[in-house]
């Protein structure tokens, strides 16, 4: 082919469904337009495949490129759609919501799948497929995407106790009407134990929010501003799904598939020292000339004490240098 143009489409970190919908769009206008139209979708697979790899390994790797390739393989694409988040966010991948919007592209026919490589040389899986539309129409691919999220939504919501199911009514209710409920019209839906442990205790909370293992909101306060840890987590909740200057509002479409946790902070501890702190264990909170960054503990990818320090100091707006009249607290959180 000689007289053709390209367009240059980054799907960034969109939600699955919001890829399919995207790659549905762009067959929408093609099919407007007349125009004969190549979707090459490009993005590795695992990165985690191998001790010596640039990334390391996690058993997710192989687990993701498995299932990945004999979609494939089964000419069975739709397959792709229905893997694990938490699967691919451990895996370590970039091609799959690439992928996702590929057959968003081709939905509502009939596909014809042809496996042509998979290599992992350096750690890194490379698969390189066709896929051809072969018939005019076939059912869309929607509906499995949205059996497989709402399957996953479903056992997320099973799996929460008071506090995230508080945060969770909290941010549905705000996100339907705009309005922040009060804590006596959602009292009723906790158990007796779960209302005193929520009305007695008064403590700071951290609402993070997550999108097929992506952040998508995190707001918080270090000390209590409200009467009682069940406001604390109202408050909080509503301000990481709409306030949070990282990202727009949450969007109703986007409530079933949301993960949710919710920290409860530990009065926080002066220390002199970053040998007294370990990320596995401890927030820590930097302070100097009235700024101040905070960084909970076990979050992925912050493993080491300077990696922390670094972090929580470019939040509050400075650099981390021992000795530089940075104050140091450290504090505990109880994770649901």
């Amino acid at each position: 082919y000689t007289a053709y143009s390209i367009l240059h489409i980054t799907p960034g970190a969109l939600p699955l469904r919001k890829q399919f919908a995207a790659g549905q769009a762009l067959k929408r206008a093609a099919e407007a337009t007349g125009l004969r139209v190549l979707v090459l979708a490009s993005g590795d697979l695992s990165h985690k495949l191998s001790l010596t790899g640039p990334y390391g390994f996690d058993e997710a790797g192989p687990k993701f490129d498995v299932q990945f390739a004999d979609a494939i393989k089964q000419n069975d694409p739709a397959k792709i759609l229905a893997i694990d988040p938490a699967l691919a966010r451990k895996a370590g991948e970039c091609g799959w919501k690439p992928a996702a919007f590929a057959l968003g592209a081709l939905d509502g026919s009939a596909i014809d799948c042809v496996f042509i490589s998979y290599e992992a040389p350096f750690g890194v899986g490379y698969l390189t497929a066709l896929m051809t539309p072969v018939e005019a129409s076939a059912p869309s691919a929607i509906a499995g995407l949205i059996k497989a999220e709402d399957s996953r939504a479903e056992a997320l919501r099973q799996s929460e106790d008071g506090y995230v199911r508080l945060a969770r009514a909290a941010i549905e209710e705000f996100v339907g009407t705009g309005k922040t409920p009060r804590w006596t019209a959602l009292k009723a839906k906790h158990s007796e134990i779960e209302v005193v442990r929520l009305e007695r205790r008064r403590a700071g909370v951290f609402v993070s929010l997550h999108q097929e293992g992506e952040l998508r909101g995190c707001m918080g306060t270090i000390l209590p501003v409200c009467q009682n840890v069940a406001e604390e987590i109202i408050k909080n909740a509503v301000t990481a799904c709409s306030e949070d200057p990282r990202f727009p509002p949450l969007e109703p479409e986007e409530l079933p598939s949301l993960e949710i946790n919710v920290d409860e902070l530990s009065p926080f501890e002066p220390i002199q020292s970053p040998k007294e702190l370990d990320p596995a264990h401890y927030g820590v909170i930097v302070e100097k000339n009235g700024r101040r960054g905070l960084l909970l503990p076990r979050l992925d990818g912050v493993d080491d004490v300077q990696e922390q320090l670094t972090i929580a100091c470019r939040k509050a707006g400075f650099q981390w240098r021992e000795n530089d009249g940075i104050s140091l607290f450290r504090f505990t959180v109880e994770r649901h």
